[in-house]
């Protein structure tokens, strides 16, 4: 049996497969509104929830705060969204033109979904859809901790003044997180 077959048996190579499958057809579905499915995410998002905090956005939509943040800018850019900064809190809203654009995202998101159902069926798709979301919880759940600890012991061999203080931070986030502390 040739390598590339074995790969199929792997989660990991298979749902990076699936993933850039279906990246592939969303960025096609919105192309013409000249946004990519993750803008088109955290639109919808603050359209939902005026007035959310860029964390909020990260932690909803499973990103790091640094993508948050170039995501926000560039649909500034675009005059889709606007910041709106009070103390250290920082605030998105949408824009007269990012409430517009909620119709044509929400037929861009139809369309795609469209687009799979009809390969896999009504039925195969949600079912699917819900298999990996709970997949993706429980891994996240159970290597929460791992992960925390991954984060500290990698990062543990930096040594300028900025870096230590970040690793401080996870040493105490990991602390209470587990009440174990690690050095």
């Amino acid at each position: 049996m040739p390598v590339g077959q074995n790969f199929c048996k792997c989660l990991y190579f298979t749902s990076n497969r699936l993933a850039r499958l279906m990246n592939k057809i969303a960025e096609e579905e919105f192309s013409y509104i000249g946004l990519s499915p993750m803008h088109a995410f955290l639109l919808m998002t603050v359209s939902d929830q005026p007035g959310i905090t860029q964390k909020e956005l990260s932690d909803i939509l499973h990103i790091a705060p640094s993508t948050s943040t170039r995501f926000v800018e560039k649909l500034e850019a675009k005059q889709l969204v606007y910041r709106k900064n009070e103390g250290k809190m920082t605030f998105v809203y949408l824009t007269e033109k990012g409430i517009g654009i909620q119709d044509d995202i929400k037929r861009c998101w139809r369309n795609l979904y469209k687009r799979y159902a009809q390969i896999l069926g009504d039925e195969d798709a949600q079912r699917i859809t819900q298999q990996i979301d709970e997949v993706c919880d429980r891994l996240r759940k159970k290597n929460k901790k791992f992960f925390n600890v991954l984060i500290v012991c990698t990062n543990k061999c930096y040594t300028s003044s900025c870096e230590r203080k970040y690793i401080n931070r996870i040493n105490i986030y990991l602390y209470v997180q587990t009440n174990v502390y690690i050095e």
